[in-house]
């Protein structure tokens, strides 16, 4: 009952924020112009925020490792998010990622492919490809599985 007052005094708001974004300002009309073209470059910014980040297609991360000199993810990341995943688990998170998903424990687990996750984790970490999303539910699957199911597995507790 309570969710529903909650739901319904929201859903006007929501719809504001969704209409005002679409318009791209406050009168509710369209903009022209130099409004047009900043609403554009904010749009695009965010886009490549994504895009750098989580959102790399596969193709282009082949282009992306000829062009790592230009540095691009410079000049989009950290504008709109402050996390950057996909670079994180290539550098910074490189060995970690490496020991957690690639020891015999990780792959000795019967829902996870080990010849698929050398390949993913290799070639991310190589900048051949990028599974920034699978490689984050590997090692979100595997840190459950040490802490809280392997840790008080019943064969331990006997």
């Amino acid at each position: 009952m309570v969710a529903r007052i909650v739901y319904d005094s929201l859903l006007p708001v929501i719809h504001s924020l969704i209409e005002f974004r679409q318009t791209g300002g406050i009168s509710g009309e369209p903009t022209y112009g130099i409004g047009r073209f900043v609403h554009f470059y904010r749009e695009f910014l965010f886009k490549m925020d994504y895009f750098f980040n989580y959102g790399m297609p596969q193709w282009y991360v082949k282009i992306d490792r000829w062009t790592s000199f230009l540095r691009l993810d410079k000049h989009f990341l950290g504008r709109h998010r402050y996390y950057h995943f996909r670079l994180w688990l290539r550098y910074e998170w490189a060995s970690y990622i490496r020991d957690l998903l690639l020891s015999g424990t990780a792959r000795s687990r019967p829902y996870l492919r080990s010849a698929f996750l050398e390949k993913m984790v290799t070639d991310h970490i190589e900048g051949r490809g990028n599974y920034t999303e699978a490689i984050n539910f590997a090692a979100t699957a595997e840190l459950i599985q040490q802490l809280f199911i392997d840790r008080f597995s019943v064969d331990k507790l006997r």
